[in-house]
C-alpha cells in the first residue's frame, strides 16, 4: 500500500486536528491519507517519474477541499472549484475516490454530495474567495 504523506511547515498552533493523522516534529507537521492512491507517472518537460496521486484521488481531495477549507480557515478558495472544472474541461472522466471522501469527511459521497451542493448553494458567490 502506498501512502500519501504531505508535508506542510508551518507553526504547530495553526494545524487542526481532523480524521487525518497528524504528527507534530517541532515547526513540521506530516499528514497522510490511507484512501489516497498515487501512480507513478512520467513528466517528460522534467525528465523525471514521480509518484503522484492518481486523477480519481486529486478530484476527491478537491472536491472535499471546498467545504474542508471553510470550515478549517473560514475561507472558499476559488482554486478548488477552478480545479474541478479544469478536470472535467480537459475531459477526464467524472470519476472520484469515494474512499478519500468518506475518510476525510466521515460521509458516504452521496451523503458529502448532499451537504457540499448545499454549501456552494448558500455560500459560493461571486465574491466568496475572499470570505465565507
Amino acid at each position: 500500500m502506498i501512502v500519501h504523506i504531505f508535508v506542510k511547515t508551518l507553526p504547530a498552533k495553526h494545524l487542526l486536528q481532523s480524521d487525518r493523522k497528524i504528527f507534530h516534529t517541532n515547526d513540521l507537521a506530516v499528514l497522510w491519507g490511507a484512501a489516497s492512491r498515487y501512480k507513478v507517472q512520467y513528466f517528460p518537460e522534467i525528465d523525471r517519474l514521480i509518484n503522484s496521486q492518481t486523477i480519481d484521488t486529486m478530484i476527491a481531495n478537491k472536491l472535499v477541499a471546498i467545504t474542508d477549507r471553510s470550515a478549517q480557515h473560514k475561507t472558499i478558495a476559488g482554486r478548488d472549484i477552478y480545479d474541478i472544472h479544469h478536470f472535467f474541461v480537459q475531459g477526464y472522466p467524472y470519476n472520484y475516490n469515494p474512499a478519500v471522501i468518506q475518510e476525510r469527511t466521515g460521509l458516504e459521497p452521496a451523503q458529502y454530495f448532499a451537504k457540499l451542493f448545499a454549501f456552494i448553494k448558500k455560500r459560493v458567490t461571486r465574491r466568496s474567495s475572499t470570505r465565507t
